[in-house]
């Protein structure tokens, strides 16, 4: 089956679970018009000459990259429906976040997905994506409305648009000319902002801790890097090498609060430093300027994912390296945990990256969220449940299941999008946990990060939502590279792991394809069967786990319910730290 959006909800969400595959129709089709409820067919000669994939007119004339483009695409999100994208015709553009939008995979003309990489666009989020031919198209569409509504136009538009907004495309077609854009203004990220004087009267930190602030308008984009990291240059006087605007176009407050925590954490050499400036704006209702976001420093080296990755196929990868960082690592959790953010819920190897001498800098405060293969079963199916709990999927009864058990550990909370200064922030599931359970819940995901970086792999499995610069054929816990001790440490670390064996994960992606496990051929339904059967298992799993977990809570434990739950049987991060220093100091 290959990968498209409309399927997120059964390849990676535990709604996969209850998916109606038998009354779904495949996503490829050719008859794309059935996927939007429309049951048109051709008729006449005419009409099938007009599908045929040997008409001339239903053929890509050409997927060469564009001479002296205007537009350049940097990435993509939301599964290959979202592209990066900065204006190469523009003098200082600024990071206004302005993306393109295209149909899901689905409604891609099915004989052209092949060659427009369509599927592939699902997994791949960074500068790669602008090597498909469905960049191409998308660059050519752009390049057409450029000349359509004159480059002195766009300019003005770009300037003068909300932050957040949208170029959308309504189809993807054979012939750019078919994919017309559609420029449209976005005011919801900019209602969720605050003003810093309120920002400023929420925390009462004293003046000194805030740095100078630079205005939006001067901030000049070089490269989107991520949805959230824009590589900038700054005016003159404020001129650092390239930098890093920090912003988000959807959840402001989740950037309000890691903005708060980056100003009250103390200094440590591990942890990123106070941001350099703080990003302002006018506010188009006449109130105080709002805040945009914030500038960090820019480390070119990346992050430790691709970097363990790299050096392990260059030969490079070191035991004093691998030694280096796990204590850096160990030290910084330690350190965070006594600051005022109390925990650090997003550890993997992504959210790591090294600094100019080559020592781990922890990013990404926001208190949001992690990969499920990092993330501790304690805190990912507490997720699990609150979605289910939220899902039309779901029939009405087990819904209500779900909600009460839920309750049990964590309050009914009111969505609310805009900041107010929670004194914990807005990480529910973290919340619920004791002191002592989320440093449990720390030296899990530090166990899976250990196995990475001393395995020299970016994940431990490979990610259906996410491909990266080197795909691994290993998969936790299969041990290669690890000295013995640090993998005994590891294990301990995983106690209440549930994807210790391979073979669990029974709907696997391959490229551009998901497969059942141990298939390197399959029916798009055997496929869509498989992701079910996954997620069936998993929320089957869920339920004993947190059903276990009650009964601890209540102090009626049935005999096996500690080896299940596994989080009190982990070591402390002090016993993690002596292991390592004792290991680094006996193969040394």
């Amino acid at each position: 089956m290959d990968l498209s959006a409309k399927q997120i909800h059964l390849l990676c969400l535990p709604t996969g679970a209850f998916s109606d595959i038998e009354s779904t129709p495949p996503w490829h089709s050719p008859d794309d018009v059935l996927l939007n409820g429309i049951n048109i067919g051709p008729n006449t000669s005419a009409e099938l000459w007009g599908r045929s994939t040997t008409n001339p007119l239903k053929r890509i004339e050409t997927l060469d990259p564009v001479i002296r483009p205007r537009w350049r695409i940097d990435g993509s999100g939301n599964q290959g429906t979202q592209f990066h994208i900065v204006p190469l015709f523009m003098q200082d553009p600024t990071p206004i976040r302005i993306d393109v939008y295209i149909p899901s995979q689905d409604r891609h003309p099915s004989h052209l997905r092949p060659a427009l990489g369509s599927a592939l666009a699902f997994a791949i989020t960074d500068a790669r994506v602008a090597r498909l031919g469905l960049a191409q198209q998308i660059v050519r569409a752009l390049e057409l409305w450029t000349d359509e509504a004159g480059q002195n136009e766009i300019q003005k538009m770009w300037r003068e648009a909300p932050f957040g907004s949208r170029i959308v495309l309504d189809r993807v077609a054979a012939d750019p000319k078919q994919m017309k854009c559609r420029f449209i203004k976005d005011f919801d990220s900019e209602r969720q902002m605050l003003s810093l004087t309120a920002l400023k009267a929420m925390w009462k930190f004293p003046a000194t801790v805030y740095p100078a602030t630079v205005d939006f308008t001067q901030l000049n984009l070089l490269h989107q890097l991520h949805d959230t990291i824009s590589l900038v240059s700054l005016p003159g006087s404020l001129a650092h090498e390239q930098v890093v605007f920090k912003s988000t176009v959807s959840d402001v407050k989740y950037l309000y609060h890691e903005l708060k925590l980056l100003l009250s954490m103390p200094k440590h050499p591990n942890i990123m430093q106070k941001p350099l400036y703080i990003v302002t704006g006018k506010d188009r209702y006449g109130g105080d300027d709002k805040v945009f976001g914030f500038i960090l420093p820019y480390f070119p080296s990346g992050n430790l994912a691709d970097v363990v990755s790299r050096r392990k196929q260059q030969g490079s990868l070191t035991l004093k390296d691998q030694f280096r960082w796990a204590l850096q690592i160990v030290e910084a959790l330690k350190f965070i945990n006594a600051s005022p953010a109390r925990f650090y819920s997003e550890l993997k190897t992504d959210n790591l990256l090294l600094d100019r001498d080559d020592n781990i800098l922890f990013i990404d405060f926001e208190q949001m969220g992690n990969w499920i293969t990092f993330s501790a079963p304690e805190i990912h199916y507490l997720e699990y449940c609150a979605r289910l709990t939220k899902s039309d999927l779901v029939p009405e009864a087990q819904r209500l299941r779900y909600k009460e058990l839920l309750s049990a550990f964590v309050p009914d909370q009111e969505v609310n999008h805009v900041y107010d200064n929670p004194s914990d922030g807005y990480y529910v599931a973290w919340n619920s946990l004791t002191p002592e359970e989320r440093v449990a819940a720390e030296v899990y995901s530090l166990g899976k990060t250990l196995w990475c970086i001393f395995e020299g792999c970016v994940d431990t499995r490979n990610s259906t939502l996410k491909a990266f610069k080197v795909d691994s054929g290993q998969e936790f816990p299969t041990f290669v590279r690890t000295p013995q001790n640090i993998r005994d440490l590891i294990l301990r670390c995983v106690k209440g792991n549930r994807d210790g064996e391979p073979e669990r994960v029974e709907a696997i992606r391959i490229g551009a394809q998901v497969l059942p496990r141990d298939h390197s051929v399959a029916t798009e339904k055997q496929a869509m069967f498989a992701a079910k059967r996954m997620w069936q298992i998993r929320v089957d799993e869920m339920m004993i786990f947190l059903d276990a977990r009650l009964r601890y809570k209540h102090h009626e434990p049935m005999e096996n319910d500690q080896e299940l739950l596994g989080y009190m049987l982990r070591p402390s991060l002090d016993e993690v730290l002596g292991v390592l220093q004792e290991e680094e100091r006996r193969i040394s």
